[in-house]
Parts: structure tokens; C-alpha cells; sequence
């Protein structure tokens, strides 16, 4: 039934224009051959204990003399180990700026150096877009219990057993054996101790953030009782329900939660001089919180906002 509704919408409605129209492409006046790249590749690090946004800054008035209007940053926000890429990401207002996590910086450099950066494009007509992971979240400060549905893996829809309290398995790998650790909580507490409650209003510690947890050899389980909504019906149905892709999935459902982000778009771009986003995994975030993220950030920031996105 829900193939055929959007078939006969498509066939019932006109099209929308093509979005690229409406999007600023590059820097004013230098859009008329846009061309955008990706600056990182998984592996991406200096040898010589240069930052990777300090590569970048010597990099761009070559890559302007070569016509790139548009470079395509790592997640700049804080992972939750040392060389995390930012795809496990831990803390989206921690620019590295803030001692979390063991460090500073993160992977890629510190604040002050993806700044100082972003000038640098702004000067010889580069932007900078922003690969934001607004998902989940992963490097949980501390465990918490609650309780969770036993969902078939192969179809998320359709509970399996009881509601109980959560188990999670820790696996810690020794030589070439595995031993698991079992724990009746979950690691769904962020305190953000480094950063406290600068940036945002969000009280930390709260359990607003999980809505499911794909656990070690249980298959999935979706987490229920105060402050969830189960999973979003917003989202790709592979699975039955693709709500949950991986870390602790984020409840975009949660008013709190939402405010939390849609004032992130706007800080973030205000903060960093970036015109623009790659959205990370959307096939797994609820459309409907998408529409109004974007939404937000463009009437803040700017209407042209520039998106690109990945489904998977």
C-alpha cells in the first residue's frame, strides 16, 4: 500500500524543480564552472604531525588555481577515540576545541585551525561543506539500564519476546579468541565532561538518545519506556524498519533532542564560515526531522544552503 501511494503521487503531483537551481554552488561570482572535491580519504594523515586542516589551508590556493569552488570536509566534530574519523561521533558541538576524549583536537586539527582554514577558502573562492553525522552517536560516558524489545533482525517491525531490561555484550579480542562480557546497562549516558553546558541547553546525561541497540550476537532490540518513541516510521524500510543503522541511534522524535540539533545547523555553520552540508547515512534519520533541519538552517543562515547526501 505504501509503493502504491507514492506512485500515485507521482503521478498525481508535479515535480519538484531540480534542487542544484536553488543552491549556492560556489562562492558568489565563481559559480560559473563549479566543481567540488572530497579532501580526505578514510586513511588521510599527515606523517609529519601536520593537522590535516592545516594541509588543507597550504593546499587551497591550488586547488582554487585548479577551479575547485567547493571542498568536502572530514566530520570536524569530536569521535569518541583519538584517530576516529568523526563517523563515530561522540560530541557535535566540540569543534576540538574542548579536552574530551583524551584530547583536544580531533583527528583532522583543532577549532582554531579548521577556522582558520575556512578563511583561507573564503579568500581565494573555495567553500567549505561541512559532513555532518546527525545518525547516532557512539563513546557513551556511562552505562545506564533500561528496557528494550527483542525485534526479529529481518524484520524490526516484529517484536520476538518480552520487553526486559537491556544486555550488552563487551567484546574483547585476545590473540584469536573472543571473550564476551555481559552487562545489564548500556552505555547511553553522554556527560560531555570537557565541554559541560557550553553550547547548548541540553541537560547531558540524559536518556533521550537511544532509540535502538543492535546488540553483539542478539540479533536487535528496540528500546522502549520514558523518553522513546520506538522506531521512526520515517525512515527506509529495509529491515521492516532501517530506524537503526549503528552506536546509539539518535531519537530525532524527542523535542529536546531536535531543538538540540536544529540550533547545532545553524551554530555550526555561523561558526564555521562553511556554506553548506553532506548529510551522513539519511536512509537511517527520520525525513521528516530532515525537512525541518534544513529548513531551519537555510531561513538562519542562508537559502541557498548547499546539501548533498548519502542514503546508505
Amino acid at each position: 500500500m505504501f509503493d502504491l501511494y507514492h506512485k500515485l503521487k507521482s503521478w498525481t503531483f508535479p515535480a519538484s524543480p531540480p534542487a542544484l537551481a536553488s543552491m549556492k554552488l560556489g562562492p558568489d561570482g565563481n559559480e560559473d564552472n563549479p566543481s567540488m572535491i572530497q579532501f580526505f580519504t578514510w586513511d588521510s594523515k599527515m606523517d609529519d604531525g601536520t593537522s590535516w586542516w592545516r594541509h588543507l589551508e597550504n593546499e587551497i590556493p591550488e586547488l582554487a588555481r585548479a577551479g575547485i569552488t567547493q571542498v568536502w570536509i572530514p566530520p570536524p566534530t569530536k569521535a569518541m577515540e583519538q584517530d576516529g574519523r568523526g563517523y563515530d561521533a561522540y560530541d557535535l558541538w566540540d569543534l576540538g576545541e574542548f579536552d574530551q576524549k583524551e584530547q583536544i583536537g580531533t583527528r583532522w586539527g583543532t577549532k582554531a585551525e579548521l577556522l582558520r582554514t575556512s578563511t583561507v577558502g573564503k579568500k581565494h573562492g573555495v567553500d567549505i561543506l561541512i559532513d555532518a553525522v546527525l545518525n547516532h552517536k557512539m563513546g557513551g560516558d556511562r552505562k545506564e539500564a533500561f528496557t528494550a524489545v527483542p525485534v526479529n533482525p529481518n524484520n524490526r517491525l516484529k517484536a520476538i519476546g518480552k520487553p526486559r531490561e537491556i544486555e550488552v555484550f563487551t567484546v574483547i579480542s585476545c590473540a584469536n579468541s573472543h571473550v564476551c562480557i555481559s552487562s545489564r546497562q548500556g552505555w547511553t549516558a553522554f556527560d560531555f565532561p570537557g565541554r559541560g553546558d557550553e553550547q547548548t541547553a541540553l541537560e547531558p546525561g540524559t536518556f533521550l538518545w537511544c532509540v535502538g541497540r543492535r546488540l553483539h550476537a542478539l540479533g536487535s532490540q528496540n528500546a522502549v519506556g520514558e523518553g522513546h518513541n520506538g522506531w521512526s516510521k520515517n525512515v527506509d524500510q529495509e529491515l521492516g524498519n532501517y530506524d537503526y543503522l549503528l552506536g546509539i541511534d539518535i531519537n530525532h522524535q524527542n523535542p529536546e533532542v531536535r531543538e538540540d540539533l536544529l540550533r547545532w545547523g545553524h551554530w555550526v555553520i555561523e561558526t564555521t564560515g562553511a556554506t553548506g552540508f553532506r548529510l551522513d547515512a539519511i536512509k537511517h534519520i527520520d525525513w521528516v526531522f530532515l525537512l525541518d533541519f534544513l529548513r531551519s538552517t537555510k531561513k538562519a543562515t542562508d537559502p541557498r544552503l548547499f546539501v548533498v547526501c548519502e542514503f546508505g
